[in-house]
């Protein structure tokens, strides 16, 4: 840096009494920052700085830019103490008791955690065994739909068309439906669970059960389910097994990710609590 002419307030003034201090606190900061980043700071020149150290008295201009400066940095928020040894002591012991209490969580953590991974590849295992439903009886390619009995040859006095489940629970309900009365009774009641519970997790089960009785209602016993207000014709009921096993499949995979979820829950509160 080049020095600019000195101006002559740069020149050294007679000693004040508050020299003593204002000489030791630029000593100080040269010794920690350097003489050019002091003279930076407190715009003057580097040979002001030396003639200042030199004689040992400071200019007017100097002694009033370090001033400044030393007020600057006392208005300045001190940096933070560190904790007393004491408060250390204590926080290691805390830490020290909740790692051994992680540590003793941490069996129990493992064994549900394979319990739970095991359970999900059971089902993922059994799901794809599962053989695909076939469009008109819900079963095996084998099955004919002729050959399954349907409701259309039993017609209640009560009702119109038996053939269309109806939502809502009557007495006759059991002579209506005959073979296919007990999956229609369990379908109600999956579908009101799932009206009820969903999306939380009962809600998730009850929608794919409801499902999978839809299909077997359907393509078993050639029902009709709501929203149908009239008995479907074959090509109807095809489509309606094709939407539904496509909506099943995706709440199949719903579950599994619920399933999941619901155990890594488990997992971090057995972690906290262990903690």
């Amino acid at each position: 840096m080049s020095d600019p002419a000195a101006a002559p307030d740069d020149e050294p003034q007679p000693k004040p009494a508050a020299d003593g201090s204002l000489l030791a606190a630029l000593e100080g900061l040269i010794a920690r920052d350097g003489r050019e980043q002091t003279a930076r700071r407190l715009e003057v020149s580097e040979r002001t700085l030396r003639r200042a150290l030199a004689a040992q008295q400071l200019s007017r201009r100097l002694t009033e830019s370090l001033e400044r400066l030393l007020q600057g940095q006392a208005a300045e928020p001190s940096p933070a103490q560190p904790a007393p040894e004491h408060e250390n002591d204590d926080r290691l012991e805390t830490l020290a008791r909740r790692l051994d209490r992680l540590e003793q969580a941490l069996p129990e953590l493992s064994r549900q955690l394979v319990d739970g991974l095991a359970a999900l590849r059971s089902e993922i295992e059994s799901l794809r065994r599962s053989e695909p439903l076939s469009p008109l009886t819900g079963g095996s390619g084998d099955q004919r739909g002729a050959d399954v009995p349907t409701l259309t040859d039993r017609p209640s006095p009560r009702r119109i068309h038996p053939e269309l489940v109806e939502p809502d629970w009557a007495a006759d309900d059991e002579r209506v439906y005959g073979a296919a009365w007990p999956l229609v009774a369990e379908w109600r009641l999956q579908r009101a669970r799932f009206q009820s519970d969903w999306p939380q997790f009962d809600g998730q089960q009850a929608e794919v059960r409801m499902l999978e009785l839809e299909l077997q209602l359907i393509g078993e016993h050639g029902l009709t389910l709501p929203p149908a207000t009239l008995p479907g014709n074959q090509l109807q009921r095809a489509e309606r097994l094709r939407q539904q096993s496509l909506r099943l499949r995706e709440a199949r995979r719903n579950l599994r990710q619920a399933r999941v979820q619901r155990w890594l829950v488990r997992l971090l509160s057995l972690g906290r609590r262990g903690g």
